[in-house]
């Protein structure tokens, strides 16, 4: 079971787009809560200084 790894952050050339590359060993975990062409809720936590991705409920 993998729960953390290194990651990649790219983007286009004049950095308006950003991506997050997930490796295979997390994506592919047992524990890894999203599938492809699901839709995310990303949220910045400032005091944290982190990045939230959770699953979008839409209602």
């Amino acid at each position: 079971m993998v729960l953390q790894t290194k990651a990649t952050i790219t983007g286009d050339e004049k950095g308006i787009r950003m991506r997050i590359y997930i490796p295979t060993s997390i994506a592919m975990d047992s524990a890894f809560p999203f599938k492809k062409g699901e839709k995310v809720m990303i949220k910045i936590d400032k005091a944290k200084k982190r990045l939230l991705i959770e699953k979008l409920v839409e209602g």
